[in-house]
């Protein structure tokens, strides 16, 4: 059932996945060439502001912000698996692999080296003190309009 908490909570993880794939296009090699990602992490975002802080709200601020960073983990999860995915079905689709099992295993090397791009002190700054927000701010909606 949406409700506004849901809505705030979905916008503010979406702006906050959009921004954070963004800085990590910025302090990436020039060999990346993932324009979609911004996209997709506000997409993600906007899921997992809806399912995860938002369905939360009512629990107090304290709560909210500690929901606002498992909305964050949640993104940061389903945003390198997507991507991590994709780089796999890409190099699948040039005959790179030698078995099905070894296109599913790199997957997780795949992740693992998205996952160290992120390594940058704006990019956790940004999940952190913007999972937080988004809890907060779902919080608030979430007593305002009841």
């Amino acid at each position: 059932m949406p409700t506004a908490a849901k809505l705030f909570a979905a916008m503010v993880l979406a702006g906050v996945g959009a921004l954070a794939a963004w800085l990590v296009l910025v302090h990436a090699s020039d060999n990346l060439r993932a324009g979609f990602l911004p996209v997709l992490a506000a997409v993600v975002g906007i899921v997992g502001g809806w399912r995860v802080i938002g369905r939360q709200a009512g629990r107090g601020y304290t709560g909210a912000a500690a929901m606002g960073l498992q909305g964050v983990i949640y993104m940061v999860f389903w945003v390198l698996v997507l991507v991590s995915t994709a780089k796999m079905l890409t190099l699948a689709w040039s005959q790179r692999y030698k078995s099905p099992m070894e296109a599913v295993v790199d997957i997780f090397g795949q992740g693992i080296g998205y996952a160290q791009l992120m390594n940058v002190p704006s990019v956790i700054m940004v999940l952190i003190l913007g999972g937080m927000v988004a809890g907060l701010v779902s919080e608030w909606a979430g007593r305002r309009w009841r």
